[in-house]
């Protein structure tokens, strides 16, 4: 008889001890036991041993569940009906994180949690769609799932979102809305728009030309290692783009980025 899981998670003491029962689970799953299946496929799908292993868990609750298990069946249900569960059921198969790669089955997943609100679904199905992961690409349907993601806030749809505004990429080029998206990811620490925000300010593109405020941005960027702020820092220094020359330390910040790409 396979004890409830959340005895054997009261019970144990230890990380081990959890892996020790799974390992005893797994056994008896292997040989059959529903209880067993059900006990395994929640401790693989909650992570109870370490990183969440979603898929494999899920594996293991419908074989419980084909057998009639009543909680594996119920709970199948719930998280088939989750919209945080279809993420990660979604994130796994599309990354082929703990099983192989199905971008197929996984967009089927984020497209439920995107349909439902989910904002991290939408980005992530947005991001596929957009530069045509595990799908043929439709930019037009990518941005819209983008652009859902950012307005609840999600800051990788706001910086991908601001790219794609920058460039002109899948829509019509609009540098100012860009700087809009880009304002709002660079406030929540998104590296890449912090950098793709000062080099606008530094060239005028969506908003005043500001060089003073471009290179602090840059140097705050250059303070944490950013090896294309140093090199866009040295440039601007060097010829005075916008700022005070100083060609000695910008070569400096030149030499040093150039150094840090590993280059000759």
């Amino acid at each position: 008889m396979v004890p409830p899981l959340a005895q054997v998670l009261e019970s144990a003491t230890s990380p081990d001890e959890v892996a020790a029962a799974a390992r005893l689970m797994r056994v008896q799953a292997d040989a059959g036991d529903a209880d067993a299946r059900f006990a395994l496929a929640l401790i693989l799908f909650e992570g109870h041993v370490g990183r969440r292993e979603v898929i494999e868990g899920l594996r293991w609750l419908r074989l419980a569940a084909e057998q009639g298990h009543a909680e594996a069946v119920t709970t199948l249900a719930r998280i088939s009906a989750d919209p945080r569960e279809q993420f990660a059921i979604g994130h796994a198969l599309v990354q082929g994180m703990g099983a192989p790669a199905d971008p197929t089955a996984g967009l089927a997943w984020l497209a439920r949690a995107a349909d439902a609100g989910h904002p991290a679904a939408q980005q992530l199905l947005g991001l596929c769609l957009y530069l045509g992961t595990g799908t043929a690409a439709d930019p037009v349907q990518g941005l819209k799932w983008l652009r859902a993601a950012a307005e609840q806030g999600d800051v990788d749809a706001q910086s991908t979102l601001a790219a794609a505004c920058m460039t002109g990429t899948g829509m019509a080029r609009d540098a100012v809305e860009g700087v809009r998206w880009l304002t709002l990811a660079a406030a929540r620490g998104n590296v890449s728009a912090q950098f793709a925000l000062a080099r606008a300010l530094r060239d005028g593109d969506g908003v005043a030309r500001n060089g003073p405020e471009a290179a602090r941005r840059l140097q705050d960027l250059v303070d944490k290692g950013h090896v294309g702020a140093t090199e866009a820092l040295g440039q601007m220094l060097m010829t005075g783009d916008g700022i005070p020359q100083d060609a000695q330390r910008g070569l400096a910040l030149v030499v040093r980025a150039t150094r840090d790409r590993g280059a000759p």
